[in-house]
């Protein structure tokens, strides 16, 4: 995978209640990044950052799909 070949399609923000540890956050996310690639049928690509040093706890991702899959995802997203 090269990230040439992919384009920023959706920026999310997941969050928890305030204190969830960041594994419990974590694992969340890459449930959601899962599903939506299964409901999708697409490549998708995830930069994700992660809200620290505060009891908010909160992770920011921007998800990049393929080129050629991008038709395909907008349909079924």
């Amino acid at each position: 995978m090269t990230q040439e070949n992919y384009i920023e399609e959706l920026f999310c923000m997941f969050s928890l209640m305030n204190k969830t540890s960041r594994q419990t956050l974590f694992d969340k996310m890459e449930g959601f990044l899962h599903i939506l690639a299964l409901h999708t049928g697409c490549h998708v690509c995830a930069i994700r950052g992660y809200e620290c040093g505060s009891d908010n706890t909160h992770e920011h991702c921007i998800i990049k799909v393929e080129k050629s899959e991008l038709t395909r995802f907008r349909k079924h997203f």
